[in-house]
């Protein structure tokens, strides 16, 4: 009699593998999607925050007797921290893929939305882009991701 050979034969090895294969794709796609979503969240969070800390600086100085918006450097990091940030940490970007998450552009009489040069970070208007535009204040993110467009949030 002969004796049968145990283990699995190479073409069940393959589809053993072929599935794994699949399997991993499919994991590997599923995390990416993931990672998309958080990241998409944080932007909107950090906006949330950043507009919040706009207002908050208006409101102070209407209070104190000259209603105005932060300018550029007061918002950015650039005079050693940033007035609208509890922490002055302006938060970053975390769609930006140039390197400097954190750095603010300025609008001028851009339409909000802009995408300004290619520096990503974020876009700040501090005072109206044409009288009466009542678009002081306005932040968004000066990156577009496709399928994403975090600049329209």
């Amino acid at each position: 009699m002969k004796k049968q050979a145990e283990g699995l034969s190479l073409v069940e090895l393959a589809v053993v593998m072929i599935v794994v294969l699949i399997l991993a794709i499919g994991a590997v796609t599923a995390f990416q999607s993931f990672l998309i979503s958080v990241k998409v969240t944080a932007v909107k969070q950090a906006l949330e925050q950043m507009r919040r800390g706009i207002k908050d600086f208006y409101i102070d100085q209407t209070l104190q007797g000259s209603p105005r918006f932060p300018v550029l450097e007061e918002v950015s990091e650039d005079s050693g921290r940033s007035v609208v940030m509890i922490d002055g940490n302006l938060p970053d970007n975390p769609l930006d893929t140039d390197g400097d998450r954190d750095n603010v552009v300025e609008a001028l009489s851009e339409p909000r939305g802009t995408i300004i040069g290619t520096t990503g970070g974020w876009v700040y208007r501090p005072r109206e882009s044409s009288p009466g535009a009542r678009d002081a204040g306005e932040i968004w993110a000066n990156t577009a991701t496709p399928g994403i467009d975090e600049n329209t949030f």
